[in-house]
């Protein structure tokens, strides 16, 4: 207990005295230079969670980008840290749609991974995308036997990727909350890239720094947030619409108030307009 008290207490002052989503997505796959974005999306989706009845709160990523270029070490870091499922097209899963005909592998995935996290690698080489799409939102896997539908709890957060998103459907890559595309690295950019895996493979606070933001995760996803000042956040998607000069749909708005959600509960308070205007500007980065 001792142990607890002293992490809550270390966790209230950043709180008090830093950004910890700056902070702490620092401590995101530490062995990768860079994509500073990415591990600020991947914290937001760490803390993310359907606080609200019907109300979709899980974040999901989408990597797309040519082999070599990083997406595979954050899902292996994901899998490696916080206990998520990974799966890639040599994964024995011909199909991720339960039926009593097969071995039903894809419900017995989110049965297990439910309030965890799934990566798919290569997802464009994956069968029945469109039962992961409904899975992502809706929280729940579906199971046909005998002419019956049974259903099962899968309230999972999702990273999918690919080389390219060319083959899946519009409405799958509408329930990503974030999609990153990378790009191979520079010369410059492997330079650091080296010096940082030394450190890493030396040792340097990687492992402390590890639990820590475990412990982290843990403590900013008991907290439930409310929306706060109700006129004031619509006032941000006002003046957001006229900048840019067209509307976008409730989808893309419901994106911008589960990012908003996710990040005021890395500071244990709860949603203003200052965390849409964070969520905004994290989906609209250069």
């Amino acid at each position: 207990m001792e142990i607890e008290e002293q992490l809550n207490a270390y966790f209230r002052s950043i709180v008090r005295e830093k950004n910890p989503l700056e902070h702490f997505s620092q401590y995101v796959c530490p062995e990768l230079y860079g994509y500073d974005d990415v591990k600020k999306a991947i914290l937001l989706m760490l803390v993310s969670d359907d606080d609200h009845p019907n109300i979709r709160g899980r974040i999901h990523i989408g990597l797309v980008g040519e082999p070599g270029t990083g997406k595979t070490v954050f899902m292996e870091y994901l899998e490696r840290e916080h206990n998520a499922v990974y799966l890639t097209q040599d994964t024995t899963v011909s199909t991720l749609k339960g039926d009593a005909r097969r071995k039903d592998y894809g419900v017995q995935i989110f049965r297990r991974a439910n309030d965890g996290i799934v990566c798919f690698d290569e997802i464009e080489l994956m069968e029945d995308r469109e039962t992961l799409r409904d899975v992502m939102e809706k929280g729940e896997v579906i199971y046909a036997k005998g002419g019956d539908v049974e259903r099962y709890e899968a309230k999972v957060r999702v990273v999918v990727g690919s080389n390219s998103f060319k083959k899946l459907s519009p409405a799958l890559q509408d329930r990503l909350d974030f999609i990153f595309q990378f790009e191979m690295p520079t010369k410059d950019e492997s330079k650091k890239i080296a010096r940082k895996i030394v450190k890493i493979l030396m040792g340097e606070n990687y492992v402390r720094e590890a639990e820590i933001l475990r412990e982290y995760v843990v403590w900013a996803r008991k907290f439930k947030p409310v929306i706060r000042e109700e006129e004031k956040i619509g006032e941000v998607f006002d003046q957001y619409f006229d900048w840019i000069g067209e509307g976008r749909s409730g989808r893309f708005i419901t994106k911008v108030m589960r990012i908003a959600t996710a990040h005021a509960k890395l500071f244990h308070k709860d949603v203003t307009a200052e965390d849409v205007k964070v969520a905004l500007k994290l989906m609209n980065r250069k």
